[in-house]
């Protein structure tokens, strides 16, 4: 902060704090991955057949996640968890048009 800028209580402001980037990383919308912060399950889809996939966590911005381990890029999953509540496709990520989508490598 500049040294000729006055702080007083009460006066608002906006932080932005980093908790790290990745580039060229493997990511899936939160919304596709039930879990917690370093360990989840996704429902991948093969031959028609959905089936639990346990994955690895990395970075998330909130929206998408990264996936360390547990998936390739080019793998089908479903889009949302059974059961959880859905919301709109995510960039980077092409609906199958049977409520599974495969998800690229994404910049970030």
């Amino acid at each position: 902060m500049p040294g000729d800028v006055r702080v007083f209580a009460g006066l608002a402001a906006q932080v932005k704090i980093s908790a790290g980037s990745a580039d060229g990383v493997l990511v899936v919308p939160i919304t596709a991955v039930e879990g917690g912060a370093e360990s989840g399950v996704v429902w991948k889809v093969v031959n028609g057949e959905r089936t639990e996939q346990p994955v690895k966590l990395g970075l998330t911005d909130g929206t998408n996640v990264e996936v360390l381990e547990g998936l390739a890029e080019g793998d089908s999953i479903l889009q949302f968890v059974p059961g959880a509540p859905g919301s709109v496709a995510q960039e980077g990520c092409v609906s199958m048009g049977d409520g599974s989508m495969v998800c690229g490598t994404l910049a970030r």
